[in-house]
């Protein structure tokens, strides 16, 4: 299982209301959907020698959006947000405001160390939280809205190693930690 970080937050005008949850609190179709993900993830780096990016080279978006279409999700809208931070408030507007308090709503993130080697954008929860505060500012709704975070900083399955240190251009590689096959 990917390990993880996961929070609900509650945001309006009076701030952030976070709270943290604990991973076997957490539902169990979005774990599930986590678990087929990482296993998928890891047959792909299998296949490499090294790379530039995890999400590039293992087409992290295509291969969450199955996982996430096969999850069984009812209630639920899960989002892997992997766009370059400049790209956050459109998306807000256009994708998650609408699933916010419609749906059981999870932005699933990458973060601390791991993110380095699995995408270029360095898109981080709190480049979401800054967006929506500032649209909360300006707008006059009192609406609250309920969402989860998402953290992923390793795997039980595979781990990331830089093997250019030092190179301006890092290039990685993976090695799994079990045998995991199915």
């Amino acid at each position: 299982m990917f390990q993880l970080d996961c929070y609900r937050f509650k945001i309006d005008k009076n701030g952030i209301n976070k709270t943290y949850i604990n991973t076997n609190e957490l539902n169990p179709k979005i774990r599930l959907l986590l678990g087929e993900y990482e296993k998928k993830v890891a047959r792909r780096l299998k296949e490499l020698t090294d790379f530039k990016y995890v999400q590039g080279a293992v087409r992290g978006a295509k291969l969450f959006n199955e996982c996430r279409d096969s999850a069984g999700l009812e209630n639920e809208e899960v989002f892997l947000v992997s766009a370059h931070p400049k790209y956050i408030g459109s998306d807000l507007i256009n994708k998650y405001l609408p699933a916010f308090n419609q749906s059981e709503t999870y932005c699933v993130f990458y973060s601390g160390n791991w993110r380095r080697g699995w995408l270029d954008s360095r898109v981080d929860k709190e480049n979401l939280l800054e967006v929506l505060e500032k649209l909360l500012s300006i707008t006059t709704t009192d609406k609250t809205f309920e969402f989860h975070t998402i953290e992923l900083h390793s795997s039980s399955l595979f781990k990331i190693q830089q093997v250019n240190l030092g190179s301006q251009k890092p290039r990685w590689k993976s090695e799994s930690t079990i045998n995991y096959e199915q």
